[in-house]
């Protein structure tokens, strides 16, 4: 879930979420990573006894980490990421450390075989709540390219599509290849503005070539 720039909560579907182990003694563990598929309370089942992953622990305390990165939720058609203008990778947003009073706050603490673990089931998982914020809109830029994925996705390829965010080169956002679009600072909130560039996106993908103004014959 994410705040828009209309200051209202929106479900983030079609984003990749991880789920670790919180350990206080040793390195936390990666349990694995979804896509949430819709709207509301999402659930994830995962093996535990005899997973690796486990480290013959007998109950996990499961957190969760936000990524920064959409697909379509049937897991077709490639990934949409995002990095800054130079070129880094939008940090991963993670609620292991708590809320600075309770360290497990949004943690499942022992999560027992069996049943069900809720990770902070009577509140809201925000990465921000201020929508003014880079990472607010960027998150907001993932999902309105998770559209065109959710729309297209048995036609696109199975790559990293990267935005580019905020962008110098193009002052009105561009497509430059299969596999990016830039973005400049205060265009990244307009929906319309990443599902048109995420619509070059996918004709240089059809075409087989990233430029297309030139020539749009296949092959070039």
């Amino acid at each position: 879930m994410y705040s828009t720039s209309a200051s209202c909560y929106v479900d983030a579907v079609g984003h990749l979420v991880e789920l670790w182990d919180k350990d206080r003694a040793s390195v936390d563990e990666l349990i694995g990573t979804w896509v949430t598929s819709s709207s509301g309370m999402q659930c994830a089942t995962f093996e535990w006894e005899d997973a690796d992953y486990s480290r013959g622990e007998s109950d996990p305390d499961v957190y969760l980490v936000y990524r920064n990165e959409a697909k379509s939720t049937s897991g077709r058609g490639g990934t949409v990421s995002a990095r800054d203008g130079e070129q880094n990778l939008y940090p991963a947003t993670t609620w292991r450390d708590g809320d600075g009073v309770n360290p497990d706050v949004y943690a499942a603490v022992e999560c027992t075989s069996g049943r069900e673990c809720d990770i902070f089931p009577n509140g809201l998982l925000l990465p921000t709540d201020d929508p003014t914020t880079p990472l607010a809109q960027v998150i907001m830029a993932v999902d309105s390219a998770q559209k065109t994925l959710q729309t297209y996705s048995t036609v696109m390829d199975d790559s990293t599509v990267m935005i580019e965010f905020p962008s110098t080169d193009c002052p009105r956002a561009c497509a430059v290849s299969r596999t990016l679009i830039k973005v400049p600072a205060g265009l990244a909130v307009d929906g319309d503005r990443l599902t048109h560039e995420m619509g070059h996106v996918l004709q240089t993908q059809q075409f087989g070539q990233d430029d297309l103004h030139q020539d749009c014959t296949w092959g070039g």
